[in-house]
């Protein structure tokens, strides 16, 4: 009988770490998003919505929010939340790399009282609080100051407070008693670290799990079939794709660019690692996203097509490039294929297969010519270009265009929602046609759930929370 209480999900990998203003793998983001809040929420269009900020004004003229926070906000700790703790993430924010979508705009912060504050900006940047909803995490000042980081402890806000951490084995959280919001239905929630697929979906039909993210999608069709499973499935923030790091001079050609694009079979690759559940990408943006266009060019299968391009850039007769960097699970088997497709038009690699660790430490190093990975972003197109904008936290493939920072800046800055469209429309067709990159497919998001284990709504770019969680 399942314990109406709980609920047991596997993890694929260990956390990267408990500290919410370092971590950026989806794994760790989807656990300790049940631990830590924003200040401000945000709904499936992307439109902002009162959380630990229960009301806010915007003065264009000044460039000045001045923000106003529930009385009611207790951290797990016990301790109230103030307008000092909202400053001093808001300021460390400055620090880090993917914080640079909200906090680096900030110019002042004045706390006026415990529950009100002013931030002054550098200049209008119209997604100012979107971004700050989906990235930053309000953490403790005195918690942070006491221990030097949050490494070691979990003190957020959220709704599940963490009660146990044994690295490579589980984390566990119990639902918060003192949490300002609706209640969530399941009390105890528990994360099972099982790398292996397979490992996964045997725990799962012995009952061990109740939701597994990470089994294998061939196993779809025994799922269904068994009475005790589901699936649950929704729209994806993600995009699987191939980067190319320009400091590899062949891909400096837009040339070679091209025709990485057309060798690859997309429609191939989605039957391999999706079994369906996708469609093939013609951009780096995904389809929730403000600003994605259908204009951009998709780069149909076409061989032929790719060994014209590369005679014409001087590689008729075929090209040697360092190995395609990429982890285990889909993005193997998504290089597997990608391989054969390059071999077919005379382009030679192997695979280097990494941990999750592994791979994050080379792929930020920009220590790879190709690699496969994917990219799970916000509703947002602005978050699309600190993929290859210069200055970008995402842009690990050495892209320098002033033409397409100069468009970022000013689709950042235009307060007319329409006018930003029509800039992140150029944009992403421009990144398309130079192919910048090899978008594969959008995934649908797809769990193995034990049945009867549903979901109120769902993150489409974090995953399923357990706040929505309900047994039925």
């Amino acid at each position: 009988m399942t314990d109406q209480d709980t609920v047991v999900i596997s993890l694929a990998s260990d956390l990267e770490s408990l500290d919410p203003i370092i971590i950026s793998t989806i794994v760790t983001n989807e656990v300790m998003s049940n631990a830590y809040e924003s200040l401000v929420n945000y709904d499936l269009q992307g439109n902002v919505e009162p959380g630990i900020a229960k009301e806010w004004t915007y003065d264009e003229d000044t460039l000045t929010y001045t923000i106003t926070l529930r009385d009611d906000v207790y951290f797990h700790d016990g301790t109230l939340l103030t307008a000092d703790d909202v400053a001093f993430s808001l300021e460390l924010g400055k620090q880090t790399g993917r914080f640079s979508l909200s906090c680096n705009y900030i110019d002042t912060i004045e706390v006026i009282d415990p529950t009100t504050l002013k931030v002054k900006l550098t200049t209008n940047y119209s997604p100012f609080l979107y971004f700050v909803a989906i990235n930053l995490d309000i953490i403790c000042k005195a918690t942070y100051e006491e221990y030097g980081d949050l490494s070691q402890v979990e003190n957020g806000t959220g709704p599940y407070r963490m009660v146990e951490y044994t690295p490579g084995d589980r984390v566990v959280f119990e639902a918060f008693d003192q949490y300002y919001g609706e209640k969530p239905a399941i009390q105890n929630l528990i994360f099972k670290i099982i790398p292996d697929a397979n490992t996964q979906m045997l725990a799962l039909e012995n009952g061990e799990i109740n939701l597994s993210r990470d089994f294998s999608m061939n196993n779809i069709d025994n799922i269904l079939a068994n009475p005790q499973l589901d699936i649950y499935s929704g729209e994806s923030g993600n995009v699987y794709y191939v980067g190319m790091n320009q400091s590899f001079e062949p891909f400096q050609d837009v040339r070679v660019r091209q025709a990485i694009n057309y060798a690859i079979d997309r429609e191939f690759i989605m039957e391999v690692c999706e079994e369906g559940y996708a469609e093939p990408a013609n951009s780096i943006a995904n389809k929730g996203m403000l600003g994605y266009t259908e204009d951009a060019t998709y780069y149909e299968y076409n061989p032929e097509k790719a060994r014209e391009l590369l005679a014409e850039a001087g590689y008729a007769d075929g090209l040697t490039i360092p190995s395609i960097l990429c982890r285990e699970g889909k993005f193997k088997s998504a290089a597997e294929v990608i391989q054969e497709d390059l071999a077919a038009v005379g382009i030679t690699t192997e695979i280097d297969v990494r941990d999750a660790n592994g791979f994050s430490d080379d792929f930020k190093k920009g220590n790879f010519a190709l690699c496969v990975t994917s990219l799970n972003l916000s509703q947002d197109a602005h978050h699309a270009t600190m993929s290859f904008t210069s200055t970008g936290y995402l842009n690990y493939f050495s892209i320098s265009d002033p033409e397409l920072d100069a468009m970022a800046e000013e689709a950042a800055q235009e307060q007319d929602t329409e006018k930003r469209i029509a800039i992140y429309h150029d944009m992403l067709c421009k990144v398309a046609d130079d192919a910048l990159y090899a978008p594969l497919y959008y995934p649908q998001k797809v769990w193995a759930v034990t049945s009867g284990l549903t979901n109120t709504t769902y993150d489409r770019f974090v995953g399923v929370l357990a706040k929505y969680m309900i047994w039925e």
